[in-house]
């Protein structure tokens, strides 16, 4: 908790510490404090702010703030919102990402990726959560 919490002040001072000698998932919550901490607007590339999911017979156009997580399970792609589920056309998580806003989303796991603005809480050593705040 302490180092957490140190990590949270330093993100929050502009300073986070290096990832020397850091495990892998230290260095996945860095890349996480420095996506939560980015200025608003800061994205690389301006990125399509919908995206098409398909649910049950239906293409649903909807926006990629609405999105809490995406994950691949057998070569499909599942997105999840707080009212519905579908699946997208995507055939990898690296093609979605790439029609993701970066400073939205986070890979949190080699099959999962998350909308920063939806993470409650990051458990160490857990699988990915299945839930949407």
């Amino acid at each position: 908790m302490e180092r957490v919490s140190g990590r949270l002040a330093a993100g929050a001072a502009g300073t986070l510490p290096e990832s020397h000698g850091e495990s892998p998932i230290e260095s996945q919550l860095d890349a996480l404090l420095r996506l939560l901490n980015r200025p608003q607007g800061a994205s690389r590339t301006p990125q399509p702010a919908k995206l098409i999911v398909q649910a049950q017979s239906r293409l649903l156009l909807i926006d990629q703030a609405e999105i809490c997580y995406a994950a691949i399970d057998e070569g499909v792609i599942r997105i999840v919102t707080q009212t519905f589920e579908g699946h997208s056309k995507c055939r990898t998580l690296e093609e979605l990402l790439e029609l993701l806003d970066p400073a939205l989303f986070w890979r949190a796991h080699r099959g999962f990726v998350v909308n920063i603005n939806h993470i409650r809480e990051v458990v160490r050593g857990s699988s990915p959560a299945t839930s949407c705040a």
